[in-house]
């Protein structure tokens, strides 16, 4: 039991680092160009007229900023100035809703839902969760994040109403974390299944080239 928290809690920890590495991958060259055509490919980053996006930029280094802040407080316990780290994302400026804006958005509100269900306040947490989810709308690895966090807060909420001894009320919380986390399930095995069947249309046939009717596999790489 000790090893499986252990590495739920290694988890939690590297989710928004490994989203925000992902972005930074995606992002970090300007001059990025597609080694057979040699023509510009499609960023998110430039804007068309070629200039680079400064407000995508700035906002991705303030997520970046706001998760090491919040990892700083958590060290000393603090929770509070860690969601008002998370807060900086959510409720600060920002850019238009790019896919990177949705992903570090909805990022942002599961880690502040986490940290307001360890502080016992679950109605604020799901508040977050319902946030996220308005935002980030399309089945994607972030949605799916999302529905995986409520589950942790009814979970959560569970335990707390089974040590008051609500039994009623914690196995209807028990039966809120399951359906949330069938709901993550369900989400991630469609992603899983989508780049799967993208991966698989885009293999070139035994001739060395792409199969009829299709195009050579984009050098971007396939958000998740």
């Amino acid at each position: 039991m000790m090893a499986s928290r252990g590495f739920r809690s290694r988890l939690a920890c590297s989710r928004w680092q490994a989203s925000l590495a992902i972005l930074a991958i995606a992002l970090g060259v300007v001059a990025c160009r597609d080694s057979d055509s040699h023509k510009a490919v499609a960023r998110p980053d430039v804007l068309p007229s070629g200039v680079v996006n400064q407000p995508l930029y700035a906002f991705l280094s303030k997520a970046r900023a706001a998760h090491h802040e919040a990892d700083l407080a958590e060290e000393t316990g603090d929770r509070k100035k860690a969601i008002e780290a998370m807060s900086k994302i959510t409720k600060g400026a920002r850019p238009g809703a790019s896919p990177e804006v949705v992903e570090v958005l909805a990022d942002a509100h599961a880690r502040a839902a986490e940290l307001l269900s360890h502080e016992g306040d679950f109605d604020g947490g799901l508040a977050e969760i319902d946030a996220g989810l308005a935002v980030a709308k399309d089945p994607t690895h972030f949605r799916g994040h999302l529905f995986e966090i409520r589950g942790v807060v009814e979970e959560r909420r569970a335990k707390h109403l089974r040590e008051l001894r609500d039994d009623p009320g914690a196995d209807a919380a028990k039966e809120r974390a399951i359906e949330a986390f069938q709901k993550a399930i369900e989400i991630q095995e469609s992603v899983i299944e989508s780049a799967l069947a993208a991966a698989d249309s885009a293999t070139p046939s035994d001739s060395g080239s792409p199969p009829k009717g299709t195009s050579a596999p984009s050098s971007r790489p396939v958000a998740p």
